[in-house]
């Protein structure tokens, strides 16, 4: 990892746009900022880990960032994977005082860190950023209640087609799209293993979806939906 002290043009428009910062004043994010670095992170890099002294706040800049909890190589849980504007890092800040997940790299990434201390002065003395703060906490409540849900009440296949319908940016069209990770995180993130989403990408077969490696292809995403909505059958198990 390396460190640098310099905004450039994109990384402030994605500080400015993103959830946490948009509806801040101008000159208190600009206070703020003079008490942050970049880090840039290679794929698989490690940002934090569980017990670490949570003293920074983050924000995907650039790239992709998985937050998990147990260990890489074994039996973990996938929190979230998250992309450019996307804070993480801030429930522990709050609470905590040290991280309970790891923050990895999925992809080459660049993470702005801001120091703790700056981000709760500007949360305690501008209600704009406070309103930030809520937003992406309520944001984060909602995904992590969705994703359990999805879990615990759907099988592995139609957990897979709600993903792959969150990735089709057309409903009414055919789609074709390629899987942003690596098909281990789909899994891990979905709540399967991998030789589940490999049978379950061959249960879709049935409702018109192929594939090839990372390449999707969906030919009717309404029949693609309507499996994802049935009553579960009995499917393959996790």
């Amino acid at each position: 990892m390396t460190m640098k002290m310099m905004l450039n043009a994109d990384d402030l428009a994605t500080v400015q746009g993103s959830a946490l910062f948009r509806d801040a004043p101008q000159a208190a994010l600009d206070d703020m900022l003079a008490h942050t670095e970049i880090g840039d992170y290679r794929n698989h890099q490690v940002i934090f880990r569980p017990g670490r002294l949570a003293n920074r706040v983050y924000l995907v800049l650039r790239g992709k960032v998985q937050v998990y909890r147990g260990e890489a190589a074994g039996k973990h849980a996938v929190l979230g994977v998250l992309q450019r504007g996307a804070g993480f890092g801030v429930e522990d800040v709050l609470e905590a005082k040290r991280h309970a997940a790891t923050a990895e790299a999925v992809s080459a990434c660049r993470v702005l860190e801001i120091r703790a201390d700056a981000f709760l002065d500007a949360v305690a003395n501008h209600p704009a950023f406070a309103t930030g703060l809520l937003k992406l906490l309520s944001r984060s409540l909602h995904q992590v209640s969705d994703q359990l849900e999805r879990i615990q009440l759907k099988p592995t296949a139609q957990r897979l087609a709600d993903y792959l319908l969150r990735l089709v940016t057309d409903p009414a069209k055919c789609a074709e799209l390629t899987l942003p990770y690596e098909k281990a995180l789909i899994a891990a993130y979905l709540g399967m293993e991998p030789e589940s989403l490999s049978r379950a990408l061959k249960d879709l077969q049935a409702v018109g979806v192929t594939n090839r490696g990372r390449h999707i292809r969906i030919e009717n995403p309404d029949a693609l939906r309507d499996f994802s909505r049935a009553t579960p059958g009995p499917l393959h198990a996790t």
